[in-house]
């Protein structure tokens, strides 16, 4: 449920602290912090399970939103979306996406990331002189 809330219901671990509070149940701000660790800790083989799936696509797509801070603040970070979705190839496969953070707007996350085959959406990895 802390997971749900925190990242399905962009729940700040705060509130929810402060919620849990109102209910006379004690789950302090470090606590949930642990709980939320721990859970990505376990989740960490199926991440990189996944990872290997969606990266090793023949067509991968992506899209990058930039997450704009507080005002005052000047970095500003981007989140990366990978789709591995064969359907308009008419390919079967499995769907999957794949999410990144990164703290920057540097571009260098798509670079970084392989992908098989051609990555839509980024104009940055397109080279004019690849062969075809």
């Amino acid at each position: 449920m802390i997971l749900f809330e925190k990242s399905g219901q962009h729940q700040p671990l705060e509130r929810q602290s402060d919620r849990c509070a109102r209910e006379r149940v004690d789950l302090s701000l470090p606590t949930l912090a642990d709980l939320v660790d721990a859970c990505t800790s376990v989740l960490q083989p199926l991440h990189a399970r996944m990872e290997v799936y969606v990266l090793g696509a023949e067509r991968l797509h992506g899209d990058r939103q930039c997450a704009d801070r507080s005002e005052g603040q000047d970095d500003q970070g981007t989140y990366l979306a990978y789709a591995r979705d064969g359907r308009p190839f008419s390919l079967r496969m499995p769907l999957a996406a794949l999410y990144y953070a990164s703290r920057d707007r540097r571009h260098e996350d798509p670079v970084r990331h392989p992908a098989g085959g051609c990555l839509h959406g980024y104009n940055e990895l397109y080279d004019p002189l690849r062969p075809e």
